[in-house]
């Protein structure tokens, strides 16, 4: 018989409230910055406490639903990684002259299909 999962509110709405603060700030700094409504409001403290308050909620809610996943974290970890490491050859070797570019976007082709079957 299939165990009933069991499905935590709580962690959710604050997810939901981090999602949704993360959202407005990122909408305030393309108002105040990119755009340049206002340069110095990055640098006013409550907004870097606020900055600070969205990215540690994020880091503590990983930490906490690690344990409930933890029989697939080491396979997506590794999948993970090696998309990472696929992407910064990419970048670095794309770089480097116009004659690689063609075998690196074939490379990054193979090695992203290659890790999507995994």
């Amino acid at each position: 018989m299939q165990e009933e999962k069991i499905r935590y509110y709580f962690v959710d709405g604050i997810r939901g409230v981090a999602i949704i603060n993360m959202v407005i700030f990122h909408f305030l700094y393309d108002v105040y910055i990119v755009y340049e409504k206002s340069p110095t409001w990055y640098s006013l403290p409550a907004i870097h406490i606020w900055q600070q308050a969205i990215c540690c909620t994020f880091i503590f809610i990983s930490g906490f639903v690690w344990v409930w996943g933890k029989e697939k974290n080491l396979r997506r970890g590794i999948i993970f990684n090696l998309f990472g490491a696929a992407d910064f050859n990419y970048y670095i070797s794309s770089r480097s002259s116009a004659n690689n570019l063609v075998w690196n976007i074939k490379f990054y082709g193979v090695v992203q299909s290659f890790l999507r079957f995994l």
